[in-house]
């Protein structure tokens, strides 16, 4: 899995500064989102084959989910770009952290639906709520989990649909065919003039560095509770609404930091409590909370009733509460040092720092 995710992140590395090159030819955006979200659409769509037990779907299962990924951050480049047209300068900030506590608002959302109506324990075939499971999924082939393909998808339709109907978009320049040739030579003369602009190629080798550690630490903080603690799904999804509601007041908070303090202080500062929590969270056990022995949790106990699960989410939710800022006053820093006329490619840049080491977290 960790292999699939690196290699699609590396196409995504090469292609989004030349896609974004294009599309700042082009002038429009939206059509790059529409195109790139059905891949989102029909890639995730196609995770609900993922039957357990049966090896011969994971070949396809993981091409699915590649399509899929880079479908969301292809499109993501472009949803970027859109940001310096929509808002004034000085709001820019706030923009951004609203628009990533949206985001984590409907993560949530999406959550409970799946945890609470959908997905159910194996062994006592209810949900997280105690119901049994909507449109008579099985819980035993785990067909509430595999849902959650499909509804990605059609969770991606039905809200991506305000931004394309009530936000302007760019005007049309050339078309497409015309544009590749002038968008390639655009980009050869910004990657040429970029060791000139040392403040923003600065940001971009930082945000290769520290980008992939957030993201992986994000994509495997499941994965690494579950092996510590032996959390099943609901306890990690549980843990994941929790990281996401820090998330969302996090990001709406950085938002506001933003235009009062300037990106660059919001990012030192989310770093900061990262840092730490991360720290901190490497020295908690089973059995213990920075080299303190703990009493276990008991076998029947409520969620979470281990002192060390309890302190393993407070990190947790420290790490969410900064990681939202840090993402969202990014791609305001972007936005503040790029070219206005260039700033799809220079997107397509940030994407490329952002993903062209991302076989070092994930492999």
């Amino acid at each position: 899995m960790g292999l699939r995710h690196a290699a699609s992140g590396l196409l995504i590395a090469l292609m989004s500064p030349v896609l974004g090159a294009v599309a700042d030819a082009t002038g429009r955006r939206k059509p790059w989102i529409a195109a790139f979200g059905a891949l989102l659409v029909i890639g995730s769509s196609l995770m609900w084959f993922g039957r357990p037990g049966d090896p011969g779907v994971i070949p396809p299962l993981l091409l699915a989910y590649g399509i899929a990924t880079i479908g969301a951050e292809f499109a993501t480049v472009f949803n970027n770009a859109m940001m310096p047209s929509l808002v004034p300068p000085d709001r820019i900030g706030r923009l951004s952290g609203t628009g990533w506590a949206t985001g984590y608002v409907g993560g949530i959302l999406s959550l409970i639906l799946v945890l609470g109506f959908l997905a159910a324990n194996p062994d006592t075939g209810r949900t997280l709520f105690g119901f049994m499971p909507l449109f008579g999924l099985d819980p035993v082939t785990h067909q509430g989990d595999r849902i959650t393909g499909p509804l990605t998808g059609i969770w991606f339709i039905i809200f991506v649909l305000p931004m394309f109907l009530l936000t302007p978009d760019y005007p049309a320049r050339q078309r497409l065919r015309d544009a590749v040739g002038d968008g390639l030579t655009d980009l050869r003369q910004t990657l040429a003039g970029l060791p000139k602009q040392k403040s923003l190629a600065a940001f971009l080798l930082a945000n290769m560095v520290y980008t992939d550690g957030l993201v992986s630490l994000f994509a495997f903080g499941g994965v690494y509770a579950a092996g510590t603690f032996g959390w099943n799904t609901i306890q990690i999804g549980t843990f994941g609404i929790l990281l996401a509601i820090a998330g969302t007041f996090g990001a709406w908070l950085g938002g506001k930091l933003d235009d009062k303090l300037g990106p660059k202080n919001v990012i030192a500062g989310s770093m900061l409590i990262l840092l730490c929590s991360i720290v901190a969270l490497l020295l908690v056990d089973k059995d213990s909370i920075l080299f303190v022995k703990v009493a276990l949790p008991a076998p029947d106990g409520a969620l979470f009733s281990g002192a060390a699960e309890r302190a393993y989410l407070v990190l947790g939710c420290l790490i969410g509460a900064a990681g939202g800022p840090l993402q969202a006053a990014s791609r305001t820093l972007l936005i503040r040092l790029a070219p206005q006329d260039r700033i799809a490619q220079y997107f397509g840049l940030f994407a490329l720092t952002g993903k062209v080491t991302s076989f070092v977290g994930r492999c």
